[in-house]
């Protein structure tokens, strides 16, 4: 079906379905029935297609099909590598009455180019995927007026110039992936305002200066991610406060001092990678009592003393 469809704009409406929460809340089953309608972009005379069909589907948590009952999204697959397509997609003011307006643009993978400020427009969207495409330019500020956007995955394209202070006012937001881009500058300190926050990746761009200490309001944040930059300064013990943090990688950057014992006591750290740094001083003591810590990486710093 994706071969047939892969040149069409395709809209899926859940008739009926039930989800199961599986693993922890960290992924979830959905089994139902769904309705899938495909209109060409290439030939707008064409008429639409309509496929319904029963499907079981294994799914990552936080995930777009769960946004609204009964679920639909929509997935753009233009044709073409522009992004006139978007104009067909319907603004939230316009969308006729009874109609859902789209909740989920997904473009990942598709070697696209183009503006993708236009997308601002679809105020509804709670997802937003243009990872592994080819865009470039700064990213639009106007994505901040997507107030209603819980993930946002800008990563992998040739993005550059600073991140907008502008997406500070996603107050939704629980994903923000802005890495494998060309982006400069420091952690806009407006985002510090993302208390929603739960996995934030920046990896691999030209980010510097000091990792804010402000990090610590975001106390719902599982994922911190900003290693192959520029950053220096020292790591912020505010960390520590981070108590539902599993995953820190600050890698190949140019931090200095000591480790922060303090980011050892939350109880949930699992991984923790701080090689090719300046770090220096002792490994802390309290990294001992830090039981669900299961992969440790601190080589090429300049630490000292005893390991016990």
């Amino acid at each position: 079906m994706a071969a047939q469809l892969i040149h069409d704009r395709v809209v899926m409406e859940c008739l009926e379905g039930v989800w199961e929460t599986l693993e922890g809340n960290q992924r979830c089953r959905f089994r139902g029935t769904i309705r899938l309608t495909a209109t060409s972009l290439v030939h707008p005379e064409e008429p639409a297609r309509t496929l319904q069909q029963p499907v079981e589907w294994i799914l990552p948590t936080p995930t777009p099909y769960r946004l609204m009952e009964p679920v639909q999204w929509g997935e753009y697959l233009p044709s073409s590598k522009s992004l006139e397509f978007l104009d067909e997609i319907p603004a939230t003011q316009n969308i006729a009455p009874g109609k859902v307006p789209p909740v989920a643009i997904i473009i990942s993978h598709q070697n696209l180019r183009g503006d993708v400020s236009s997308i601002s427009r679809l105020k509804a969207l709670k997802w937003l995927d243009l990872s592994n495409t080819d865009f470039h330019g700064l990213i639009p500020p106007t994505f901040g007026n997507l107030f209603y956007l819980e993930y946002l995955d800008l990563s992998s394209n040739k993005f550059e110039g600073s991140i907008p202070p502008k997406l500070g006012a996603l107050r939704s937001l629980k994903t923000l992936n802005l890495s494998n881009n060309l982006l400069v500058g420091e952690i806009p300190k407006e985002l510090q305002g993302l208390e929603s926050l739960q996995d934030f990746q920046i990896f691999n761009n030209h980010l510097s200066g000091l990792i804010p200490s402000w990090v610590g309001n975001w106390t719902n944040l599982r994922v911190f991610a900003a290693y192959e930059n520029n950053f220096d300064g020292r790591v912020p013990s505010k960390l520590g406060f981070i108590y539902e943090l599993k995953t820190l990688n600050l890698h190949s950057n140019h931090l200095e001092g000591p480790i922060p014992g303090r980011i050892f006591t939350s109880g949930k750290l699992e991984v923790l990678i701080l090689t090719q740094n300046n770090l220096s001083c002792d490994l802390p003591v309290e990294i001992g009592n830090c039981q669900t810590l299961f992969s440790v990486r601190i080589g090429n710093n300049n630490l000292e003393g005893n390991i016990l």
